[in-house]
């Protein structure tokens, strides 16, 4: 029996439609697909969650507690093993002052909590030490160091690689001649066991480095390069340097600046990097301007931003 015509029409007008039906869902769910595996646009308060939580694990590699701390390891193993007497040592202890050239985070190890660092470890003595040291005021050694909470909540443990040699040196450490005075700008004061001595700035700065600058009329030429900004303090010329020279806060600033400036430029298209040198020369001229570390400070931030704004609208 031939079937009718008009019957063979419906169905396959039927076939047709569940096919297209079939169709819009394939396509739609390939489009959701698509969509979920695309990557999320990070929002301002995104980036700036990452941006401090960043610097909070470089402030552990840069700090002058991790920097204390440190030398305080320093010195316990090599008051471990030393047998020389204890006054001469024990003032060293307290005057010799610690900082870090180049402190870099080397790996960040989130379940455990452990950030391993690199750097320059710089131990200034005081004067009159040098004698037990062939006239050297400065005791040098490129270190690996890791900071790490304490178990039991009472402060970070750190471990250093690298300075076995000024640990040798400072346990064979032996003074003839004239006994060591702690500066007249630190006061030695004891922990609660009385069994050692931390040097403490009288005024809040730190011996042989300068302070911050707060004043348009200040001159101070800056001393070496203790707080580590993008630039060689050494060469530091103009008002706004000399104060970013002169503060370890303003120093961290300038460095993430000029890291998000350099991964931006590298990562732009040539419009956008026109637009990103524009911008810098603004950012430097105003910079300039400032009188405060906290107006820098500030514009630092605004900087951070706009880089930011410039590569969002790039894209």
């Amino acid at each position: 029996m031939v079937e009718p015509v008009e019957r063979r029409a419906t169905i396959d007008k039927r076939q047709l439609a569940m096919a297209l039906v079939a169709l819009v869902l394939i396509l739609a769910a390939a489009v959701g697909l698509i969509v979920a595996n695309r990557p999320k646009t990070p929002t301002l308060a995104e980036e700036k969650a990452v941006e401090e939580k960043r610097e909070a694990i470089q402030d552990l590699c840069a700090s002058r507690d991790t920097f204390q701390g440190l030398k305080k390891l320093i010195f316990d193993q090599a008051s471990r093993i030393r047998t020389g007497e204890r006054v001469n040592f024990d003032v060293l202890a307290a005057s010799a002052f610690p900082r870090m050239e180049n402190p870099v985070v080397a790996n960040r190890d989130e379940a455990l909590g452990v950030t391993s660092c690199t750097g320059r470890f710089i131990l200034e003595l005081p004067p009159g030490a040098e004698r037990a040291f062939g006239g050297e005021r400065q005791l040098v050694a490129d270190v690996r160091y890791e900071v790490q909470p304490a178990a039991d909540g009472s402060g970070p443990v750190y471990r250093m690689t690298g300075a076995g040699g000024i640990v040798q040196q400072l346990a064979a450490f032996e003074l003839e001649g004239e006994p060591l005075q702690l500066p007249e700008d630190v006061l030695a004061t004891a922990d609660v066991e009385g069994n050692e001595m931390v040097g403490v700035p009288v005024d809040g700065t730190y011996p042989g480095f300068p302070p911050p600058v707060t004043g348009p009329d200040t001159v101070r030429p800056p001393a070496g390069e203790w707080s580590s900004p993008s630039f060689d303090c050494r060469n530091a010329r103009t008002r706004s340097e000399v104060m970013i020279c002169g503060s370890e806060k303003l120093a961290r600033r300038d460095r993430r600046m000029v890291e998000a400036f350099d991964s931006a430029m590298a990562g732009a298209d040539p419009r956008t990097r026109q637009i990103l040198l524009r911008t810098r020369d603004n950012f430097l001229a105003y910079r300039e301007r400032c009188r405060s570390n906290d107006c820098i400070e500030e514009g630092y931030e605004d900087r951070m931003d706009e880089i930011r704004d410039i590569m969002r609208d790039s894209n």
